[in-house]
């Protein structure tokens, strides 16, 4: 059997794609607004490194799946109204515009300083912290998607518990036929069951602490279960844990590579498990609010930071020896 060649894409995180200085880009987190963004993006630019796109779906009291990453808006807007989605209906929740969440791009704005590519990263956060929506109906999002006809990978990213599944079960099987679909959450027993009831491809998503409701990843586990994909945070790739994933053919996603410094600490990590065994996974998906970056450091021959030739040698250390 000929060895696979290794592929390197990127997925973006909540439908973002990074773009300082083309503020229409840079939209409120899985909002219908980010969806139209990053599909004129793709028809124009042609990223051929973008996979695909990801979005956090969650189900309301009155069973609506709304695609919105926290679970109470009072961290999404700006009056900070405290109304959880899971005990909303998709009414109440219509009639507040979110924003994306302060507290995490406060964050990530500060950490900006510290990155050697501060100035593009702040930019696009300021840009995104001006705009503001309404949370999207989950189907509202496929049925565009779908009369777009768009072919890449929709990584479905479960939120919640109880009828979320059965109610994602039934939206997935109506538009798989359509679109690229594949879904991960942290809840085991949940995602194997969608994974059943759908019989598109599976994720387990990796988090930290009790979000998990389970042990911590570890190669056993991983080699023992029928996942077809894993999702993790870019800290936990080393050796040992990347071992699986070339000897059971898994297909390996990293959250969330958000700066030139993460593509580099990412593709250290990568190296070390060729240095290890003489092989990586043979399809590695990075996670990231920044994909037009990211695609623009990989490929982009203009690139002339000290940083991101550093970042690009080792990428053809590792993808094109």
């Amino acid at each position: 059997m000929t060895p696979k060649v290794p592929e390197l894409s990127l997925i973006a995180h909540r439908m973002n794609i990074g773009c300082p200085g083309v503020s229409e880009y840079n939209q409120v987190d899985n909002s219908l607004e980010a969806l139209s963004a990053i599909i004129d993006y793709c028809e124009k630019s042609k990223p051929k490194r973008l996979k695909g796109i990801e979005l956090d779906v969650r189900l309301t009291k009155d069973n609506v799946l709304v695609a919105v990453h926290d679970p109470n808006v009072r961290t999404m807007t700006r009056s900070r109204v405290a109304r959880a989605v899971s005990e909303s209906t998709f009414k109440e929740l219509r009639e507040h515009k979110v924003v994306d969440s302060p507290i995490y791009y406060k964050v990530l704005d500060k950490r900006a300083l510290l990155l050697p590519d501060n100035r593009r990263t702040r930019q696009i956060i300021q840009e995104k912290m001006k705009k503001e929506c309404h949370i999207p109906g989950a189907h509202d999002l496929f049925e565009a998607l779908a009369r777009k006809e768009y072919k890449g990978e929709i990584v479905y990213e479960v939120k919640g518990d109880g009828n979320v599944w059965d109610a994602s079960a039934e939206l997935i099987n109506e538009y798989k036929d359509r679109l690229n679909i594949v879904a991960k959450g942290y809840d085991e027993q949940g995602i194997l069951r969608l994974g059943e009831n759908t019989g598109v491809r599976i994720g387990l998503l990796d988090a930290i602490g009790i979000l998990n409701k389970r042990p911590p990843l570890n190669a056993e586990y991983i080699r023992r279960m029928p996942f077809s994909f894993y999702s993790m945070l870019w800290s936990k790739v080393n050796p040992e844990i990347l071992t699986p994933f070339v000897e059971n053919d898994k297909e390996l996603y990293i959250w969330t590579i958000d700066s030139a410094a993460h593509l580099h600490m990412v593709l250290k990590r990568l190296k070390s498990g060729l240095d290890s065994f003489n092989g990586i996974p043979a399809k590695v998906n990075l996670i990231t609010n920044i994909p037009e970056l990211l695609g623009e450091y990989l490929d982009s021959p203009e690139i002339s930071s000290p940083y991101i030739k550093k970042v690009k040698t080792l990428y053809k250390e590792i993808y094109e020896n």
